[in-house]
């Protein structure tokens, strides 16, 4: 008869084999969760909840990815994908899968047609279907067989859309001006939608009468088309973070700018509003202040409607909440931007958010967020501490730009943004350039 085991150390056995497959399968799962990542993540993704990140000897704010849904994102321009639907208000889409046609420019226009190095061949087409049409609206119009008649049809105007190129894997976000192409070129070639050469530019469609060919079922100029689901908040334009001009196609945000540097900052949050397609060769960075509620849909509003920029408003590469948020507004930041008369070939802007320079002042967590951003501009585009206003070079004030870089000086109604503020700005900014 063998002998019997004692139960205390069964028991005591059985726990240790308990606690040692219990460590185990949490290692696994922590590696797995840790490949996973580097394989499918985005390189910098900041959507989860993180510890504050140093910016230049700085401690910066953790970004997390605005919402598609949020009042607050742009969905163009967050990083992310841009959110769409197969259908909205009733609207089915007739072509999800189609080739895209080249379609000539549309007129009435309000305030006048888009003329660009993206524009050629420049030849007019009618008014279009739904005008009049903002200068927006034509630059990057789109059109498909859209019914016109029945339930519904008269919410076809103006609708947005995102396209995507099956060849580039570039996405544009376009808007419902027209109806077309004909049945017949349908029939014939597969076309069942139609973009000016600005949209086709912005895919990446160099041969723009590849759709041409006589083959209904091939992929030359082939795009997807979905309803954009944030109709108020999605710019038009190139789709930043859903393969667009600014993505890699991963969907992820980009890692590096158009202009061949390094991604700028984990820290600039991407709300893209504005674009223009000339680039600079930044020699200067130009501080302004906003004059109004420190909140960056305030700002955004102000300068769209600021008619001293021209009818289309004025433009800014950043901007900087009162809550110390950095927002990169336009990409890459070497976009020509329309806010220091005189100096915008030259020059990147922020505006700070903030009535006046008491306040601005008085918010330490918005002027550390200053001082850093002005930190990795000038490193990032080699451009001089050193004011240097007449030679339209360094780290300026606006008022300085208006007193000193125009062939006659220009007085502002403002100190932009004030000389003690530009001290204090220039005094750390100095301070964290030769620490690092």
């Amino acid at each position: 008869m063998g002998q019997q085991l004692d139960p205390k150390l069964l028991i005591g056995v059985c726990l240790v084999v308990a606690v040692v497959l219990v460590v185990g399968l949490g290692l696994l799962a922590a590696v797995a969760g840790f490949a996973s990542q580097k394989k499918s993540g985005c390189a910098g993704d900041t959507s989860a909840s993180v510890a504050p990140v140093a910016l230049n000897g700085l401690v910066g704010l953790p970004v997390k990815a605005a919402s598609s849904d949020s009042p607050d994102s742009d969905s163009a321009g967050s990083g992310g994908s841009v959110a769409t639907v197969d259908s909205i208000e009733g609207i089915k889409i007739p072509y999800k899968n189609t080739k895209l046609g080249l379609e000539e420019h549309l007129t009435e226009t309000k305030p006048k047609h888009y003329v660009g190095p993206d524009s050629k061949p420049l030849t007019f087409a009618g008014a279009g279907a739904y005008a009049p049409h903002t200068t927006d609206q034509e630059h990057w119009y789109f059109n498909e067989y859209w019914p016109t008649g029945g339930a519904g049809w008269e919410k076809i105007p103006h609708k947005k859309l995102l396209i995507t190129s099956k060849e580039t894997g570039k996405s544009v976000v376009v808007s419902a001006e027209e109806a077309g192409p004909a049945a017949s070129v349908t029939a014939r070639d597969g076309i069942g939608a139609g973009a000016p050469p600005e949209v086709f530019a912005a895919l990446g469609l160099k041969d723009k009468g590849a759709a041409y060919d006589k083959s209904p079922k091939s992929d030359k100029n082939r795009i997807t088309v979905a309803f954009v689901k944030d109709q108020k908040g999605a710019t038009l334009g190139p789709a930043d973070g859903s393969g667009g001009s600014d993505s890699g196609g991963d969907g992820c945000a980009p890692q590096n700018d158009e202009d061949g540097g390094e991604a700028v900052s984990a820290d600039f949050i991407k709300k893209i509003i504005f674009r223009d397609r000339r680039r600079i060769k930044p020699t200067a960075l130009v501080l302004h202040y906003t004059a109004g509620a420190p909140d960056v849909n305030t700002t955004i509003s102000a300068l769209k409607s600021n008619s001293a920029c021209g009818s289309g408003g004025c433009s800014v590469q950043m901007t900087i909440d009162g809550d110390g948020k950095i927002y990169q507004l336009m990409n890459p930041l070497t976009s020509q931007g329309a806010h220091a008369a005189c100096i915008n070939d030259k020059a990147i802007g922020i505006e700070i958010g903030g009535t006046g320079e008491s306040q601005l002042l008085g918010n330490e967590k918005q002027f550390q967020a200053v001082v850093a951003a002005s930190v990795t501009i000038l490193k990032k585009y080699d451009i001089q501490f050193e004011e240097d206003a007449a030679g339209k070079k360094g780290l300026l004030s606006h008022t300085e730009v208006g007193e000193k870089s125009c062939s006659a000086s220009r007085k502002y109604s403002k100190p932009d943004p004030g000389q003690r503020y530009m001290e204090k700005v220039r005094s750390a900014v100095k301070e964290q350039m030769g620490s690092q």
